[in-house]
């Protein structure tokens, strides 16, 4: 077949035409492709920067939390137990502290009062109720032993001594109550209500009467509940049966609080005095102890 030139010229037109739009495609193509690669890789690291910031954020978040949570909690805590050792060491020193003091004053004071000598034949026992703060000396150091003891005092050694409760109700029922001091008021009141000091027949109670050393030995025996049923006979040269403290006596001798002198008399109509008393007190007290052991 015979081919003009003009239809040679037209027909390689066309191929380069083809070419050219062959080429344009597959570049097209590899466009496309590439801008999807990108778009994947945009993505992926978009994901990849998003994961990533977000675990580091959450995983920073966290630690800081946790860490936080951790540092307060241990914090906290260590704050406290540190607080509560602190207080149960100091509270341990304080008591300590405050009955080593204490033991070490009451010790003192026995040592110091200027009346009482360490080789008086009842100076442990006044030591001891001093130690237990059933008595104490006066403003100017002295307990003076050979002195006497009033009805009120000895009510209030009784009632600290058997550890009663003190009356709230201070109103004593006396036609002389105004004689009980205001500050034994309480005391008076609960030994009367214990049956340990009774009123006397005229309607008195005499708060500031001496005390002689039969009724200090009723009062013992009244403040023990201790019976002198069968306490009939005395062995005492100066008590007959016939003396209202016969058995009180004889049951306190019994018990082991009250003693009598060498001459075998017990003279309870003599006022006690407040060695003897204190005496009688402290074995009273040592005889309940030994009860109760």
């Amino acid at each position: 077949m015979k081919f003009s030139l003009k239809k040679f010229i037209a027909l390689a037109l066309c191929v380069l035409m083809l070419a050219g739009m062959s080429a344009t495609a597959q570049t097209n193509e590899a466009a496309v492709s590439e801008g999807k690669a990108v778009e994947a890789t945009v993505t992926s690291g978009a994901e990849e920067v998003i994961t990533s910031g977000a675990e580091e954020a959450i995983t920073s978040d966290a630690e800081e939390v946790i860490t936080s949570d951790a540092d307060e909690v241990i914090t906290s805590d260590a704050d406290e137990s540190i607080a509560s050792d602190a207080e149960d060491v100091a509270a341990s020193d304080a008591d300590e502290i405050i009955t080593s003091d204490a033991q070490d004053t009451t010790e003192d004071m026995a040592l110091n009062f200027s009346d009482l000598a360490s080789d008086d034949w009842a100076y442990d026992s006044i030591l001891n109720l001093v130690k237990k703060g059933i008595v104490s000396g006066d403003t100017i150091g002295t307990i003076r032993p050979d002195g006497n003891v009033t009805r009120e005092e000895v009510a209030k050694m009784m009632v600290v001594a058997r550890k009663f409760k003190v009356s709230e109700d201070a109103a004593i029922e006396a036609a002389d109550s105004s004689s009980v001091s205001d500050w034994a008021k309480g005391y008076f009141k609960t030994a009367m209500d214990k049956g340990i000091i009774n009123g006397y027949t005229d309607g008195t109670v005499r708060g500031a009467g001496e005390v002689n050393r039969a009724e200090m030995a009723t009062i013992i025996v009244r403040s023990i509940n201790a019976s002198t049923q069968g306490f009939n006979s005395t062995s005492f040269t100066d008590i007959t049966e016939n003396d209202w403290y016969a058995k009180y006596v004889e049951c306190a001798k019994t018990l082991g609080v009250v003693k009598g002198y060498q001459d075998g008399s017990f003279a309870g109509e003599n006022l006690v005095t407040r060695r003897e008393a204190f005496a009688m007190i402290e074995r009273m007290v040592r005889l309940l102890e030994a009860l109760e052991a």
